[in-house]
């Protein structure tokens, strides 16, 4: 068994090309024959166990994208226009293969992502962390996309805000290199998952519009809550006197935008609070600064650029017609949006509010507060 192991081990090992000559591709770590092996149920993509010695392998604790989430109309990747589903996993790494990284250092060198899924970890100074990505064909494991994005653990401690990793997509066999729709230096065999190791998330995704379905919330995802309705005002304040203590509510106001050709239109509320309850705080904590504002109450602009409420938390709610299953609900840091708005136009490449996503469900578990009660 031993024997037949290693055998399959080498049969996936990855491939690299050289004036169209491919040739076997050895790791630059490759393990002893006898180190201990990582258990290949923990990871989606068999490439994770190629690329170097895994320490740990980590999956979703809380996350905007979600292993096993529905992604419906992603092109031009997607030209068939099949039903995908997103899984991603952050690996830990004793040592990668250098090959990847160089090849990311030279091609994609501005650090430019965050990663999409938030784990629980302690992350390590002197470790690198992989996060890969990928869109799964539902029907039948075949990876449409590989997205690698490559941080360390040191850059993971001292997070600031800003962009902390390196960023690729890379095509099933990784031999093209989807953002600069380039040929690489890499082939490996195209990867495949075992659906049955991906949970069902029961959430659907839709990247023409936007809109975000809870599967197992029928009744909010039904069109509701109309965005210029009172009943959507009302919801709003109260939910907004149960987050915290609400010290100041400032206006409700309207906007609207152009996404992919619809008009979105948002509600947002706009407070101030000497404290925020210990449910939105533990959400938080896990939550990396993430989002912008969107635009905001005269006053609230006023009192968060000068020194009057300096321990204050600002909160903004949010409601998007094209979101109807979920809840935005925004913390602005004051000193980061401070610095931020004081900051070139150009450099402007870092955020300075947590967005943080509640659908109704969790807001009347948590809160009491629902739609319905009007």
């Amino acid at each position: 068994m031993k024997q037949l192991f290693l055998f399959l081990v080498l049969a996936f090992s990855l491939i690299s090309c050289s004036n169209n000559v491919q040739a076997p591709y050895e790791p630059n770590t490759p393990a002893e024959p006898d180190a201990p092996t990582v258990n290949e149920s923990l990871c989606y993509l068999p490439i994770a166990e190629e690329l170097g010695e895994i320490g740990n392998v980590y999956h979703a604790s809380t996350s905007r994208f979600i292993d096993g989430e529905v992604i419906l109309n992603y092109r031009p990747e997607n030209p068939d226009n099949k039903e995908l589903v997103f899984v991603a996993e952050l690996v830990e790494y004793n040592s990668f293969d250098q090959d990847v990284v160089n090849y990311i250092q030279e091609k994609h060198p501005k650090n430019n992502a965050l990663l999409h899924q938030h784990y629980d970890v302690t992350y390590k100074e002197g470790k690198t962390y992989v996060e890969y990505a990928s869109y799964v064909d539902k029907k039948t494991g075949e990876v449409l996309v590989i997205e690698i994005r490559i941080a360390n653990g040191s850059d993971l401690l001292s997070y600031d805000g800003s962009w902390y990793a390196l960023s690729c997509r890379f095509s099933n066999d990784m031999s093209v290199d989807i953002d600069l729709k380039s040929e690489t230096p890499f082939r490996i065999n195209p990867q495949v998952v075992d659906l049955s190791k991906v949970p069902d998330a029961r959430v659907v995704y839709d990247c023409n519009t936007g809109e975000v379905k809870y599967e197992d919330e029928p009744s909010v995802s039904s069109g509701i809550p109309i965005v210029e309705a009172e009943e959507t005002v009302t919801f709003i304040e109260n939910l907004a006197g149960k987050l915290g203590e609400l010290e100041e509510s400032y206006e409700i106001t309207k906007s609207e935008y152009d996404s992919k050709g619809s008009t979105v239109k948002v509600l947002i509320g706009n407070f101030r609070y000497k404290s925020l309850s210990d449910y939105l705080n533990g959400k938080a904590e896990k939550e990396p600064y993430n989002a912008g504002g969107q635009p905001f109450a005269d006053q609230l602009w006023k009192d968060m650029t000068d020194s009057t409420y300096d321990n204050c938390y600002y909160v903004q709610i949010c409601i998007f017609s094209n979101m109807p299953a979920k809840v935005d609900i925004r913390i602005i840091d004051q000193e980061r949006y401070r610095t931020w708005w004081t900051t070139p136009k150009e450099d402007k490449n870092f955020w300075f509010a947590k967005s943080i996503d509640l659908n109704y469900g969790e807001i009347k578990d948590a809160y009491g507060v629902t739609y319905e009660s009007f």
